[in-house]
């Protein structure tokens, strides 16, 4: 797990682990690569923080950099995840993805208004890189008779079929997320699981 959001990063706290030497200082060849990696945050996940750098960004200039270290990465773990600041207004979030073998968006609920959901999936979209999936969080557990557990609905659809009615039916002024319908995922036929 590498903490990539280096304006606001957050993942060092989660893990209580220092937030310094990381990714900054690895990218800027402050420190090599064995100094940034913080081993077994829960097992069999290593860490990388964000690093010091305050002022840095993952600017054009380190895109090979960071692409040499994902080589290397790939050598040693079967999964590496970015932790990445957010798609809209932040370059980093870009020049990361660019590098990177597929995406996934989170999306907080109630929070992300559609439009911006929409902009984010055009951006990952005009990268070139895979979205493998979208991921909604802070969604309450108990917060209307609008949310629960959906396998009573789950169903399969062929290519061309659209469902007749969706498995909810949120408010008509709900502008926090698109209808299911609505959001297409990139595609993924040449990517075998």
């Amino acid at each position: 797990l590498i903490d990539a959001d280096l304006r606001r990063p957050a993942q060092h706290r989660l893990g209580a682990r220092p937030k310094s030497p990381g990714l900054s200082e690895l990218l800027t060849g402050a420190h090599p690569l064995e100094a940034v990696i913080q081993p077994a945050v829960t097992p069999g996940l290593d860490f990388i923080p964000s690093g010091g750098g305050a002022n840095f960004t993952l600017s054009m200039i380190y895109t090979n950099r960071l692409r040499e270290l994902i080589t290397t990465l790939r050598g040693r773990y079967d999964k590496i995840i970015f932790d990445s600041p957010p798609i809209i207004g932040v370059s980093d979030a870009s020049v990361l993805a660019g590098a990177m073998d597929g995406v996934v968006l989170l999306i907080q609920h109630r929070r992300n208004p559609a439009a911006m959901v929409l902009r984010a999936q055009q951006i990952v979209n005009g990268l070139k890189v895979p979205m493998l999936g979208v991921v909604l969080n802070q969604v309450p557990l108990r917060s209307g008779e609008d949310y629960g557990y959906y396998t009573h609905n789950y169903a399969y659809y062929s290519e061309g079929q659209r469902p007749k009615r969706r498995a909810t039916t949120p408010g008509k002024d709900d502008k926090s997320a698109p209808p299911a319908d609505k959001l297409v995922l990139g595609e993924s036929d040449d990517r075998k699981s």
